[in-house]
């Protein structure tokens, strides 16, 4: 889809797509006269203003003042970016778009065979989660976390056995080959194509279609599993660990109506959010992501706020984000850090306290600023004598410095400045007063 797009596959797209359903599958529509009305997605309301004209191909929000055709309806509530609007909506059409510029070089083909292994490989392990004796512990560890039969099949999760051996012929059943499932990263690169997923509760990872592109595995300690409690799909030509983000596809549409995202670092973190009302939330693989993608996959989302565990690990993976943050610092990317007690995480903290306290926790998250301040402050071990001041001015100029728009880094200059004055006075030497 490199170049523009015709506008006769645009308005093709269009007449084979009724609008209101499209839009009636996330807003309850009701008929009048010649078009419909529903409740405002982008705004509370209790009077209808949200309007569908099918005749015209057109939808119009009169709260928000947001409106647009089909197009602009994905990238409007579900953040899409326009080339991916057209590609969701062109799949639901079924028509076949260019291929772009890619096929050429092989690397349509890998992604594409790549792909379906993915699918392939999430719908054996579904069918794992279910069998009445491999996936029973797995289903009584999920039940233990509060997760119903329903939310489990909503989510798609699944279960990876000790053996591979029933994964590689399901696949290969379905005209997987062993190249495809090396690309999909469905095979150990070490272990001489010994499954990488083993013994472990699986979480599809998709991308912002719904696509699944990669795996997510939670070793709960059963039979002879080993390695990390949590084990990613390795790098493969779908998925990239700072590019992926766990819960994307349904996030983005809550994100887009409610002005923020909410990150966290664990899949489990992630869906108690969700069921805790916070829909907007995604979570990020090894405990980072690249702000980039944010900005580019949720572009109508100002504010992102960080909300990771309070234990060791977590502050750790705090302070690496303020980093993350710094570099991306700019106008109308607002980045906010949250701090939960020490020992808890998302998931605890909900059942704990409930939602109600958790957004209270959210609405007092702290600036990039104030969460570099207090860093810098414990970095240099809350010294504030002459030498601890001075290490604590070279560090707040390093940081701020990171930041690549200009404007911004000069206002954080002149902020942190003012905040260094205020707090420890201004310097002056001896000669000024004898």
């Amino acid at each position: 889809m490199e170049g523009r797009i015709d506008t006769r596959i645009l308005d093709d797209i269009r007449s084979r797509i009724r609008l209101s359903d499209l839009i009636g599958n996330d807003v309850k529509l009701a008929r009048y006269g010649t078009e419909f009305r529903g409740l405002s997605p982008f705004q509370d309301e209790n009077t209808p203003s949200f309007t569908v004209n099918d005749t015209k191909g057109f939808w119009h929000c009169f709260s928000s003042k947001k409106h647009g055709d089909h197009f602009q309806w994905l990238q409007d509530y579900k953040g899409m970016a326009f080339r991916d609007a057209v590609k969701a909506l062109a799949d639901v059409a079924r028509i076949a778009l260019p291929e772009p510029t890619a096929v050429s070089t092989g690397r349509l083909p890998c992604r594409a065979a790549a792909s379906a292994a993915c699918a392939a490989a999430a719908s054996y392990w579904r069918g794992q989660l279910s069998a009445q004796v491999e996936g029973r512990a797995a289903r009584d560890y999920l039940a233990g976390r509060g997760l119903d039969q329903a939310e489990v099949s909503a989510l798609g999760l699944g279960w990876a056995p000790h053996s591979s051996r029933g994964l590689f012929e399901a696949l290969r059943k379905k005209g997987v080959g062993r190249k495809a499932m090396s690309d999909a990263g469905l095979l150990s690169l070490v272990h001489d194509g010994a499954g990488f997923f083993r013994e472990r509760i699986i979480f599809p990872i998709t991308d912002q279609r719904g696509t699944v592109i990669g795996f997510g595995g939670r070793r709960i300690g059963v039979g002879t599993g080993d390695g990390p409690k949590y084990l990613n799909s390795r790098e493969t030509v779908l998925f990239k660990k700072r590019e992926a983000l766990y819960g994307l596809d349904v996030a983005m549409p809550a994100a887009a109506r409610r002005g923020r995202i909410i990150v966290v670092e664990g899949y489990t973190d992630r869906i108690a959010m969700a069921r805790a009302g916070f829909a907007e939330t995604i979570a990020v693989q090894g405990s980072t992501v690249d702000f980039a993608v944010l900005r580019r996959l949720l572009p109508k989302v100002a504010q992102r706020v960080i909300l990771f565990d309070g234990d060791r690990a977590g502050k750790a993976a705090y302070d690496r984000m303020i980093d993350h943050a710094l570099l991306d610092a700019a106008p109308g990317c607002v980045t906010k850090f949250a701090n939960l007690t020490t020992g808890e995480d998302p998931d605890s903290y909900l059942k704990g306290h409930g939602s109600a306290e958790m957004e209270t926790i959210i609405a007092g998250a702290i600036g990039l600023e104030e969460a570099l301040w207090r860093r810098t402050i414990a970095r240099c071990g809350g010294d504030l004598g002459p030498e601890g001041r001075s290490a604590v001015v070279g560090e707040l100029i390093r940081c701020a410095d990171m930041i690549v728009h200009s404007e911004t880094k000069a206002w954080f200059h002149t902020t942190l400045a003012s905040r260094v004055v205020s707090e420890f006075g201004a310097r002056r030497h001896l000669r000024e007063v004898l």
